[in-house]
């Protein structure tokens, strides 16, 4: 076994010696906070709810750091402690080990979030819940040490790139037209096919959020701000449509199955996306629960 691994499944046997069944539920609930479903409501929140710019800027810094995270995964093939030593799993998982989804999209999107805001205080949390949801995969003996230190390497990483060149891309790709501006986001997403091509969700998922953020300003212009009641509807008819569009058609995979497993999660993760950032801003103009940018200015 590789010198730094066995290191690895020393940690996790010595930090699984606090056990108790009660630890083991507060780990997984808090593990839980790492995870894609997690993201899959805190993004659109932001976005939807909070900061328009901020969400559209850590959105897709996420789905980049996703598609990378999946690439290495894929790469190194690394299989999860458990299956080395099963009397440590208390959960299990379904993709490679090498590295930490979960440290590393908290890191990212916690670290994002403190970045944007510059205030210090603001890093705290994006110290404190990496940090912890990076315990809690050891605990549930589901990733190595090296696993959650890459991952936090790779999370924080982005942001720092971000922090560095982000906000000159941004300029460059806002000042664009829009038919300039989708065919990146295409050349994009075709590139993340062309790389890996064994899951197309992330491609698909950055294709309908980046096609959706680019029509936004003109098909549907929505304000973050309004009342707290408001920007608490605004979230549920969002959120219910993400999960209708997100879990309806796992349905129905057993009538297509005729068709290209890849294009089809393409397309369902695509969707998703696009309902996201435009189906439903959209929405939430014709149901008045938003303003439009202009009327909030």
């Amino acid at each position: 076994m590789d010198p730094i691994l066995a290191w690895g499944m020393d940690v996790i046997r010595a930090v699984q010696r606090i056990e108790s069944p009660a630890l083991t539920q507060l780990a997984l609930g808090v593990s839980a906070f790492g995870s894609a479903y997690f993201y899959l409501l805190a993004l659109p929140l932001l976005y939807w709810c909070v900061d328009r710019r901020r969400g559209i800027r850590i959105g897709l810094l996420f789905f980049v750091s996703s598609f990378l995270n999946g690439w290495i995964k894929d790469a190194t093939m690394e299989s999860r402690p458990y299956t080395v030593d099963p009397s440590v799993g208390r959960a299990v998982e379904t993709s490679p080990s090498f590295p930490s989804f979960h440290a590393q999209s908290s890191a990212l999107f916690w670290g994002a979030l403190a970045s944007s805001f510059r205030r210090p205080l603001a890093w705290l949390p994006a110290v404190f819940i990496p940090a912890l949801i990076g315990f809690t995969r050891l605990f549930l003996g589901v990733h190595y040490p090296s696993d959650v230190l890459a991952g936090w390497a790779f999370g924080f990483g982005l942001v720092l790139l971000d922090r560095a060149f982000g906000d000159r891309i941004e300029r460059l790709v806002v000042r664009q037209r829009e038919r300039m501006q989708l065919a990146l986001v295409a050349v994009v997403a075709l590139a993340m096919n062309a790389i890996d091509m064994k899951d197309t969700g992330i491609a698909g998922v950055f294709f309908g959020f980046g096609v959706g953020v680019v029509l936004m300003p003109r098909i549907a212009p929505f304000s973050v701000h309004g009342s707290l009641g408001q920007r608490a509807l605004r979230f549920l008819v969002g959120a219910a449509g993400l999960v209708i569009l997100y879990l309806g058609p796992r349905l129905l995979v057993g009538s297509i199955e005729s068709l290209d497993p890849a294009l089809v999660r393409f397309i369902r993760y695509g969707i998703v996306g696009l309902w996201a950032s435009l189906g439903a801003p959209w929405l939430f103009l014709k149901l008045a629960l938003s303003e439009t940018e202009a009327e909030s200015t």
